[in-house]
């Protein structure tokens, strides 16, 4: 591949393979809570409204009456929004699981090229430069560095395994450097 534009020289020069376990990770731990919420938010909505003529009710006469509904509401409200999102996170899981077996995932091995301003992916299938600035944040965990792209397409996985010592500095160096404030460590 051509030298890159900006530099001639890669600050980080390596073969990754990404496994399963890690593709898993890479596209489930980013998003974690921001998932939950955003699809759980229109549920709560739904029960905060339906809640409201009790809330008036307990209000003008007192909660002696209504203590035993009140429980059974929210033990029901907690087992439904539990429920949902083990239901959620399992489907999710089944989702990437096939996406990464059918081969879909083309970037399982490649040779890497990381750069000040941009990064090569390079494999037997495909060859492409990308622009840092593209990306949309970076999330560290103790095994993988996670570059999210954006949203239609997968996180840029570097598994740490993959890197030296002096790599994983570089490269959560340069990192840290591009994404500033959207870049962040998962003790995970």
């Amino acid at each position: 591949m051509a030298s890159n534009y900006y530099d001639s020289t890669p600050l980080v020069e390596c073969d990754i393979e990404v496994t399963k376990e890690q593709f898993l990770e890479a596209n489930i731990v980013p998003f974690r809570g921001q998932r939950f919420l955003k699809k759980q938010l229109p549920l709560i909505l739904l029960i905060a409204a339906a809640y409201f003529p009790l809330y008036v009710e307990v209000l003008n006469y007192g909660i002696g009456e209504y203590i035993l509904v009140f429980a059974a509401l929210n033990v029901f409200l907690v087992a439904v929004l539990v429920l949902q999102q083990v239901l959620i996170n399992k489907e999710t899981v089944k989702n990437l699981e096939q996406l990464y077996t059918t081969g879909e995932v083309v970037f399982k091995k490649e040779r890497v090229r990381l750069y000040k301003y941009t990064y090569q992916r390079e494999n037997e299938y495909i060859k492409g430069e990308y622009y840092w600035s593209e990306g949309v944040g970076c999330v560290e965990t103790k095994g993988l560095f996670i570059v999210i792209e954006k949203r239609e397409a997968p996180p840029f996985v570097i598994p740490k395994a993959s890197l030296t010592k002096d790599q994983q500095e570089k490269v959560k160096r340069l990192l840290t450097s591009v994404y500033a404030k959207r870049y962040r460590y998962i003790n995970r």
